[in-house]
């Protein structure tokens, strides 16, 4: 069995969750989620529990990057399986995954007694997440093959 992947739809959904990344944590909650996990900044130094882990985070973004792309082609090729072909079907597969991620994210941070705050902002980041990339790869109209 083979799949056509459509590379510009995954490009565009790529840069397209790298913006929501950014806007969600760089600029919406970047407070809350940085006090939520004990991160602290002082001039270019950033600070967890009072250990400086400023270094090393160039290798963040190119991980982050790499697991959206995984992600992105991942829901592409289910989309294509299940042959959702509308923007619609597409936000609702997305959001329903993401759903999926908020509850998951929800039952750890239980167990790790960590604030509803911080469940709020991750969770729904997946959720909020996966529903732009789902709506993307639906209205782009990926298509199944055999």
């Amino acid at each position: 069995m083979t799949r056509n992947i459509n590379w510009i739809t995954v490009l565009l959904a790529l840069v397209a969750g790298m913006a929501v990344g950014f806007l969600w944590y760089g600029f919406l909650f970047v407070a809350p989620w940085m006090a939520g996990n004990g991160i602290t900044q002082q001039g270019d130094i950033v600070y967890k529990n009072s250990q400086d882990i400023s270094t090393g985070t160039e290798y963040y973004y190119l991980i982050n990057t790499l697991v959206n792309l995984v992600s992105v082609i991942a829901l592409h090729h289910l989309n294509q399986k299940i042959g959702i072909n509308t923007l619609l079907q597409g936000a609702a597969l997305g959001a329903l995954i993401g759903l999926l991620l908020l509850l998951n994210v929800a039952t750890t941070n239980m167990f790790a007694h960590n604030s509803l705050d911080l469940t709020w902002i991750d969770g729904g980041y997946a959720v909020v997440l996966l529903t732009v990339l789902g709506a993307i790869m639906g209205a782009r109209g990926t298509r199944k093959t055999a």
